[in-house]
């Protein structure tokens, strides 16, 4: 839920290593996908918000800047030592890390983010609020907690059509919640009808021993 039109384009701009890598990643997408993923990021024209927010296009998206800011960090001579990443993250630190090469990584992401994209629609929340707290509250399997960020602070997966009822019994409870910008409830049992082509499609891929240390969740 953090991406935004633009986002690492001043980087783009005024940075020539960045842009040689995020130059590479748009061509594998293009050469994937048949379009042209830096016009989403970057482009001035149609509802860009709306189609980033498509997590076919988010997905990919998130993993071109993050690649190409660490291959910049990396550059000026920030190497790492030990790698963790959320999400999509994840993916960028186990490619950084040696498991798999930017065009491997880039198109497995490419693949999650379409087969995700099929699945039902749903929402995520931030919610200052003890997984304890969470877990008491009636909900008809509405919701599910998708990750514990730290002791009062949990991400919940919401069912479709279900967020503003959710938000009410939290205000009621006093505890506070932020809409997060997707459009699905990720890290939810929603996905588990794709993990089988998922499985076979990464399948196809030879995974490497990270030259670099990496905390997988």
């Amino acid at each position: 839920g953090a991406q935004f039109p633009g986002m690492g384009k001043r980087l783009y701009e005024t940075e020539k290593v960045f842009r040689e890598h995020a130059d590479a990643c748009f061509k594998v997408y293009n050469e994937v996908c048949g379009t042209d993923l830096k016009e989403f990021l970057f482009g001035d024209t149609g509802n860009r918000e709306a189609e980033l927010a498509r997590t076919e296009l988010t997905q990919p998206a998130l993993f071109v800047i993050e690649y190409a800011l660490a291959k910049l960090y990396m550059h000026y001579g920030i190497q790492p030592e030990k790698l963790i990443g959320h999400s999509i993250g994840e993916y960028t630190a186990a490619c950084i890390a040696g498991v798999f090469d930017m065009s491997e990584a880039l198109k497995i992401v490419i693949k999650r983010g379409q087969l995700m994209q099929s699945m039902p629609e749903g929402d995520m929340l931030a919610v200052r609020s003890d997984e304890d707290s969470l877990l008491e509250i009636s909900n008809n399997g509405e919701f599910e907690i998708a990750a514990v960020n730290a002791p009062s602070m949990i991400t919940v997966s919401v069912k479709s059509g279900k967020q503003e009822s959710l938000l009410k019994v939290l205000d009621e409870k006093g505890l506070s919640a932020i809409k997060l910008e997707t459009s699905h409830a990720f890290h939810s049992s929603d996905f588990d009808p794709m993990l089988e082509e998922f499985e076979a499609y990464v399948g196809k891929f030879k995974l490497k021993k990270p030259a670099i240390p990496f905390i997988s969740c």
